[in-house]
């Protein structure tokens, strides 16, 4: 993948122009909702992959890319809404720039063009996953089993064997169908060719004999055997003595009607009767559960306002909702599509059946309609046509429920008004057909042999063709069933593999955030259509996250699981991600696990992160996850976001001395301390006085952090002299003296950064004067960090969540024990 270096953003979206410049490292962007910063999220995505997620996801209705992405000033003219990002691609060890327009979305321009560069660029449009928002986390953790499927194989890149698998099951279903219907049609032709055997049965042997009865008639010789290419009369179609002016078979046409009457008149088949009843059961029961099948419509938009929701109000419709209570709503009603399945399942089943009897009725009424149209010009055929029609619009019904389930009134109408019986107006016909065959002449012995063999080879050519497509539908079938299930075991074998793979860093990961859940297992377990996703809960037992863990817990994991998903599509290729607004859903006391685990697990990813808290901005630096920031203070449609950039307090507060004001450089040093000393006072663990409002000022952390480091020093000193560490105990007690001696010279300056005296008594420094009282704070606070130049971080107490046992930094250069000799 990339880095960025720079990104130029000229109107697009609420930015009208901006640069910012990442130098290929992990960047914070810190601002109020509402100032913008989201903007530049947008201008990332959009720069690579010509798409906006915000504008074209589920649930998005009108929005586009090309109506809404220019500046609301702008929007006739997109072409001036562009985005330009130059970065640099590890692997290649080369820089390119890309160019993307509103007006043309797909149209990338790669500089250079047509290179290794531009390829690498082009597999990355295929990666739209790098970045990640606070809505989204929820797909991979509370999300149903059947979606999060999707998700987490569309990620790694393995949604083609979902594909595959619907594919192939969708194949092996419909060449089960046509099997069925083959059979049927083998069984409808053996039907018609038993019409014809003398005994009313059929089988080779008496086929044999009725055929050599009838060629005895012509003094032709027996047949001995029955072949598929076998010709029943000897003598050609065509030649004089095989010349007939019987159109009709009389006997047979008359008990073939008969027959047909019987039927129809007599008391339904037990099959079809059980299938129109299970069948209407089946359509009822989704008929009345309207619910069901709307939900199936509507499962992608539930799915979305369960991932956009954030607040309590309805992420859809801004309605005032409490979170909990609308997302208990929602889940709810997400509709369990094992169930509907079953239901359809068992539907088809009962269908199959009926369409059967109806195939039979149609090949029935075709041999009637054929009687007719040989016996009389004057019959009307339109009594048949119409019932046949009639039949085949209802198969036609049903066969598109089947591939969409919408409308179950329609077909359980449709069903309930089927009888067995048809219209009297049929039996009006088939009576007519009647009268005209009866009245036929007896055709002489030699006319009705001829006859006989000819509908004879008519319909045993048709047998054995309909034998023929039986034999191959059932090759076909189990070869499609054989395909279905082979694929369906080995994908499942791969996709078990690789996500026990994933679970195990997603575990591994989860743990670092986490350090009190020692037994924590995270399980990933993959079956048809779904991917179900189970953790430990202390050592109680395997649950899906949203069951027993917090929130805060949740969106942990879900950041962990895609960073494992990330890692294990991408490997070394995982070297860009944005995180947006990501950090925040984490629980307080593991943010700062967080900004460790991104530091230390995955040292080679800039991260682009999003947050509208300052604090939690500082903790990021001073964590050492970002070194540069952005600072977004408002925003306006004619101007955009208003920004600054956030330096090292330091040199900014030089600048300000040298210009001779003295109240910017106090302001910005209180700022810095009250971040500071924000982070030491959680690093620590310094105990301090409780406020019900939660806000806590320097006066308040100050002291506390200064008295709990001079603590832990002492500790420190005490466990060396205890476990005979002589020199490291010589080291700290030092370490411990200036320490002491540094924080005494603040305390003399304390004064200058009060807010009892903020806007007054600074007024009488001059520069020189408060550059002392700036250097009293720089000493003592520099003196904590680690001198490693790679590392520079903050002393904390570890493990963080249980009784600590060392004060550490992130290389461990610093590294006191705390562990007393027992």
């Amino acid at each position: 993948m990339i880095k960025i270096k720079q990104i130029h953003i000229e109107e697009f979206r609420g930015i009208r122009k901006m640069t910012l410049d990442l130098d290929g490292k992990s960047f914070g962007i810190c601002g109020s909702n509402g100032t913008g910063k989201s903007g530049v999220v947008d201008a990332i995505e959009f720069g690579l992959t010509g798409s906006l997620t915000r504008l074209t996801g589920e649930g998005q209705g009108e929005l586009s890319v090309s109506k809404h992405a220019p500046h609301v000033d702008l929007r006739a003219e997109p072409e001036k809404s562009k985005v330009t990002i130059t970065a640099h691609i590890p692997s290649l060890g080369r820089d390119v720039v890309l160019t993307r327009t509103v007006k043309a979305p797909k149209q990338l321009i790669v500089t250079p063009a047509g290179g290794p560069e531009e390829a690498t660029i082009r597999a990355l449009q295929a990666h739209p996953e790098f970045a990640l928002s606070r809505r989204e986390i929820a797909k991979y953790i509370i999300t149903p089993p059947a979606r999060r499927s999707a998700d987490v194989q569309n990620l790694l890149r393995l949604d083609q064997i979902g594909k595959l698998r619907k594919a192939f099951g969708t194949f092996a279903r419909s060449a089960e169908k046509n099997a069925r219907d083959a059979a049927s049609a083998k069984t409808r032709a053996e039907d018609d060719l038993t019409a014809v055997v003398i005994g009313g049965k059929l089988s080779r042997e008496l086929l044999l004999a009725t055929i050599n009865t009838h060629r005895n008639v012509l003094g032709q010789a027996d047949l001995t055997a029955l072949a598929a290419d076998t010709v029943f009369n000897d003598i050609a179609a065509n030649q004089p003595e095989n010349k007939t002016t019987v159109t009709v078979a009389r006997n047979l046409a008359l008990e073939e009607i008969a027959s047909f009457k019987t039927a129809l008149l007599g008391t339904p088949p037990m099959a079809w009767t059980d299938a129109m009843s299970k069948g209407l059961d089946v359509l009822r029961e989704l008929k009345e559960d309207a619910e069901a099948l709307a939900l199936a419509r509507r499962h992608g938009l539930i799915l979305t306002g369960l991932e956009i929701l954030c607040e309590d109000a309805c992420p859809l419709c801004d309605r005032p909702w409490d979170q909990k209570e609308l997302r208990t709503h929602l889940q709810q009603k997400l509709l369990d599509v094992a169930a509907v399945g079953e239901l359809l399942t068992r539907l088809r089943e009962q269908l199959g059946v009926i369409e059967d009897a109806i195939d039979c009725r149609l090949d029935e009424l075709r041999k009637l309609h054929g009687y007719g149209t040989k016996l009389s010009t004057d019959l009307n055929p339109s009594v048949f046509v119409t019932y046949a029609e009639a039949l085949k619009s209802f198969k036609q019904l049903a066969n598109k429920f089947e591939a969409t389930p919408e409308d179950p009134g329609a077909l359980f109408l449709a069903l309930s008004e089927l009888e067995w019986k048809p219209p009297s107006t049929v039996f009006g016909g088939i009576e007519a057909i009647e009268k005209l065959v009866t009245a036929l002449p007896e055709a002489s012995a030699r006319e009705a042999a001829v006859f006989a063999l000819a509908v004879a080879q008519e319909r045993y050519g048709k047998l054995v063709e309909a034998a023929r497509l039986d034999k191959e539908a059932d090759k076909r079938k189990a070869i499609a069933q054989k395909v279905d299930q082979h694929y369906g075991v080995t994908s499942t074998a791969v996709l078990e593999g690789i996500y026990e793979a994933v679970a195990a860093e997603f575990t591994e990961l989860y743990k670092i955030l986490n350090d009190d859940e020692g037994t924590f297992i995270g399980k990933l377990k993959a079956e048809p259509s779904k991917l179900s996703f189970e953790v430990d809960f202390y050592g109680r037992g395997a649950f899906p996250p949203g069951a027993y863990h917090s929130e805060g817990h949740q969106d942990g994991m879900g950041l962990c699981l895609y960073l494992a998903l990330m890692r294990h599509t991408l490997g070394e290729r995982f070297t860009f991600a944005v995180l947006d607004d990501v950090l925040m859903s984490v629980d307080t006391g593991h943010r700062r696990e967080v900004c460790r685990l991104l530091r230390m697990r995955f040292p080679d990813t800039q991260f682009i992160l999003t947050t509208h808290d300052r604090v939690w901005l500082q903790f990021m630096k001073t964590e050492k996850l970002i070194e540069k920031t952005q600072m977004f203070g408002g925003w306006s449609a004619e101007l955009g976001p208003r920004i600054w950039d956030d330096q090292d307090i330091w040199p900014e507060i030089e600048v300000q001395l040298e210009k001779g004001d003295v109240p910017r450089a106090a302001w910005l040093l209180r700022r810095y301390l009250e971040y500071i000393c924000h982070v030491l006072a959680d690093n620590l663990r310094a105990p301090v006085n409780f406020r019900a409002d939660g806000n806590y000022g320097l006066e308040d952390l100050l002291p506390a952090v200064q008295r709990q480091y001079q603590n832990r020093l002492e500790k420190g000193v005490r466990v060396a002299m205890a476990w005979g560490h002589d020199a490291e105990k010589g080291t700290l007690f030092e370490k411990k003296e200036l320490n002491r001696q540094l924080a005494a010279a603040t305390a003399t300056e304390r004064w200058a950064i009060n807010p009892a005296v903020h806007f007054n008594e600074w007024e009488n420094l001059d520069s020189g004067e408060f550059r002392k009282v700036a250097n009293a704070y720089r000493a003592y606070f520099e003196e904590m960090r680690c001198r490693n130049p790679k590392c520079g971080s903050l002393p904390y107490l570890y493990p963080t969540q249980a009784s600590a046992d060392q004060l550490r930094c992130h290389c461990q250069e610093i590294n006191v024990n705390l562990k007393d000799r027992t």
